[in-house]
């Protein structure tokens, strides 16, 4: 429809507005301007994966980039060619879905378009959460830095798990989640226990977010491995949805990563003056002779 076009295209001048005044770049990002052939190992293809659509953060060509704000609106004039197609599979995916998967290029947890962008434009427009897409993963070289270590370690953790939900990066999270689940990262885990984790998971980020209002996956991610260690991934699959909310809230600074002062306060005796003063004072001693005598 052409009126949901121009709401779309509100948003997408909102965004480059909010860019602009924060001095950003009101455009998507560019994965052939992230990296160049000294920074990355090979490519690998992942196959088909049904995507978060929030983890697909901008284009992987230049050529495309200023056809959509930074949050994926289009900018094209109402009347123009690319508004009629946009509006065109507006209408489709509002009848029938998207039935056609994607191609990306995945980076470091992150996802750029390479066919498809007006596919994720309509899905976020329309505030889907998961899209069908075909993955080809960048590998970085492996400079020996956390953010590259802790990536090969989720490679390791998918291998044996194929769980691409789950966005550590500091070093040690995907082992650590492993320790806590009964496996390691080289042997293949039980089907059950995969299809618990992604429940737990899922349960977790539902009512995560509505009590948080965050958004930001991978702090999401480490917000549940804190959960799972406090709790245990049973918890979230047995307990209610009141006693998860309940116990997300009394943790939510532990949970967030927000890092609260813990002063200890020694018990000192209290001061007091005049008569009343005296008088604890003359109570004190008496105590403390009472104790020397049983002694």
């Amino acid at each position: 429809m052409r009126r949901d076009y121009e709401l779309a295209r509100k948003l997408a001048n909102k965004a480059v507005k909010k860019a602009r005044k924060n001095n950003t770049s009101p455009y998507l990002p560019v994965l052939d301007t992230k990296y160049d052939s000294k920074s990355f190992f090979r490519e690998v293809r992942a196959g088909l994966m049904e995507l978060p659509v929030n983890r697909i953060v901008g284009t992987k060509e230049l050529s495309r980039t200023n056809a959509f704000a930074g949050n994926f609106m289009p900018l094209h004039g109402v009347d123009s060619e690319f508004a009629y197609k946009w509006s065109d599979l507006h209408d489709a995916v509002s009848s029938c879905g998207i039935r056609d998967a994607i191609k990306v290029y995945e980076f470091m947890h992150e996802y750029y378009v390479q066919e498809g962008n007006k596919r994720v434009s309509v899905s976020k427009y329309y505030k889907i959460d998961f899209i069908l897409a075909e993955v080809i993963r960048i590998l970085p070289y492996r400079d020996g830095s956390d953010e590259v270590e802790a990536y090969y370690e989720y490679l390791d953790f998918y291998n044996v798990t194929k769980n691409y939900y789950l966005a550590f990066k500091k070093v040690g999270s995907y082992r650590k989640l492993a320790e806590l689940l009964g496996q390691n990262l080289t042997e293949q885990w039980n089907e059950d226990l995969l299809i618990d984790l992604k429940a737990a998971y899922f349960q977790f980020i539902k009512i995560f977010k509505a009590v948080t209002k965050m958004q930001n996956d991978f702090s999401i991610c480490d917000a549940f491995l804190t959960y799972v260690e406090k709790f245990t991934l049973e918890s979230l699959l047995t307990d209610s949805d009141r006693k998860i909310k309940e116990n997300i809230r009394i943790n939510k600074n532990e949970l967030m990563g927000i890092e609260t002062e813990t002063t200890e306060t020694a018990v000192r005796p209290e001061k007091t003056f005049g008569i009343r003063g005296m008088l604890n004072g003359f109570r004190n001693t008496l105590s403390q002779n009472s104790l020397e005598f049983s002694e």
